[in-house]
């Protein structure tokens, strides 16, 4: 009976907990966007992440044509806790990859992903890679910052306490009838030169750290074949000179950082699409028009989820692993890989696994158009169809006479994808408040890809000796005639 008040009353504590940290919103959503575009002869992509209605913006994505001559690489990571594990896997992940055994040696890219995804786990658990992870975190690590605030706290706290005075000093006079340009002579503002001044050094200070801590922003353009992966989004917090090391006792007790990052990603290999997923982020293929799903949403709820879940020591309480995390797979979350039943339990059957669910679909020339991979900010919003049906409406496939113009960026329609699944509030369930990450990646040798190019072939030069107006008037006409004639047919 003890043992299961303790842990109801844990659980609550953990939900109120989860509660507080998922209900964090601010008044306006930051609807800036990190995009990028590039490519090569087979693919071109584009991608676009955008904070939201979030305090701050956890994901990552990377973006690399060129892996190897015959492989390409595409992932999104949606971090959650904090964006360390997410960043850290945008930037590492590929290269991981590529030194596994089964990459170098046995030319098996499926299991060299699931390799990746295990191995990136054992990297971030390593102490030398400690020092990275906590300045990726951005957590107050840094000696200026923390200074300046025990300086504000300081001096804001007493600059609060004579305002309340002045303050009601002020409505005493007013009440009492002292004219009010007399009241303001009396008590005057406790704003000065030197809070000003003192304002001006503060932003300065913000601006440089800002200006040397931002991580990859749009480096993706023009990407090369040998050019690293892209790691999006948010500041690192700081140039690494004002950093604070890690003390010896803190590096002693590492054991990972707490973050952690849903994992989705896509390589392209020899007419081959092989997607390794953990967590609940998703990749969507468009085959002539229809969505098929290639990564499966790792809910606690599942029941082959639930069940390693138990068995692994843990338990499912209002959808969430230990009443807390949403998901059942993820790279990082090391709180719930330690203390696992038993002590000698392999990494892929722990609470929560870092191991993918690895599928492999045959490219379909004929048929496949281009694949999504978002994160959930994305699937809470759309379903998978509509999400397809956004982007393929997009990329001009339609019969209609403004469906004729490929656009030139990829990364305008992922974009316009982010701000349709931006809620233009935070009221009800919260659907549209998270941060939003996507990559469309597009197959240039594709039936579908290659119609609508010769299709904006023949327009433009149609077009060519008259006005725009003119030739849409014409089009109209012809397609006025062909109905009329269908008409009769009848």
């Amino acid at each position: 009976m003890r043992d299961r008040k303790t842990q109801s009353s844990r659980e609550e504590r953990i939900k109120q907990t989860n509660i507080r940290i998922m209900g964090a919103y601010l008044s306006q959503p930051v609807k800036e966007k990190e995009s990028s575009d590039g490519g090569n002869v087979k693919v071109k992509f584009g991608t676009s992440a955008m904070q939201g209605w979030r305090t701050s913006m956890e994901d990552s994505h990377c973006a690399v044509p060129d892996l190897d001559e015959n492989t390409s690489f595409f992932a999104v990571f949606d971090g959650h806790g904090g964006k360390e594990v997410a960043l850290y896997a945008g930037r590492y992940l590929p290269q991981i990859l590529k030194d596994t055994n089964a990459y170098k040696e046995e030319n098996d890219l499926k299991q060299a992903l699931v390799e990746s995804f295990m191995k990136i786990d054992e990297v971030m658990k390593d102490k030398t890679n400690a020092q990275e992870l906590a300045e990726l975190s951005g957590r107050r690590r840094f000696r200026e910052e923390e200074e300046d605030a025990d300086e504000k706290m300081s001096a804001g706290g007493s600059r609060n306490v004579n305002e309340a005075i002045r303050r009601a000093l002020k409505e005493r006079l007013l009440a009492e009838g002292t004219p009010s340009e007399e009241v303001d002579l009396i008590i005057p503002s406790l704003t000065n030169d030197d809070d000003e001044e003192e304002e001006e050094e503060v932003n300065k200070k913000n601006g440089e750290r800002k200006e040397g801590g931002e991580i990859g922003k749009d480096s993706s353009k023009n990407t090369a074949a040998n050019e690293q992966p892209v790691a999006s989004t948010s500041s690192a917090g700081g140039g690494k000179k004002k950093f604070v090391p890690l003390s010896e006792e803190e590096l002693s007790e590492w054991e990972g950082p707490v973050a952690g990052a849903a994992a989705v990603s896509v390589a392209l290999r020899n007419g081959e699409i092989i997607c390794a997923n953990a967590g609940d982020s998703r990749a969507v293929l468009c085959r002539d028009g229809k969505a098929i799903d290639m990564s499966r949403d790792h809910k606690p709820t599942d029941e082959d989820e639930c069940e390693r879940i138990v068995k692994a020591g843990g338990f499912v309480a209002d959808g969430r692993v230990n009443g807390s995390l949403a998901l059942s797979r993820a790279i990082g979350d090391f709180e719930y890989k330690r203390n696992n039943v038993p002590d000698d339990l392999p990494p892929e059957l722990y609470c929560v696994t870092a191991n993918p669910e690895v599928k492999t679909f045959k490219y379909e020339q004929d048929q496949d158009e281009f694949i999504i991979i978002a994160c959930d900010g994305v699937w809470d919003v759309m379903t998978s169809q509509e999400c397809v049906d956004f982007v393929r409406e997009r990329l001009c496939y339609s019969s209609t006479k403004d469906g004729v113009v490929p656009p030139e960026h990829l990364s305008k329609i992922t974009e316009e994808l982010c701000d349709a699944c931006c809620a233009t509030d935070t009221r009800g369930s919260g659907l549209g408040c998270d941060n939003i990450s996507a990559v469309i990646v597009q197959f240039l040798d594709s039936k579908k890809y290659k119609e609508t190019t010769e299709k904006y072939k023949n327009n433009t030069s149609s077009v060519e000796g008259k006005g725009t107006n003119q030739a849409l008037d014409d089009d109209a006409k012809e397609a006025t005639a062909a109905a009329a004639v269908g008409n009769t047919n009848k």
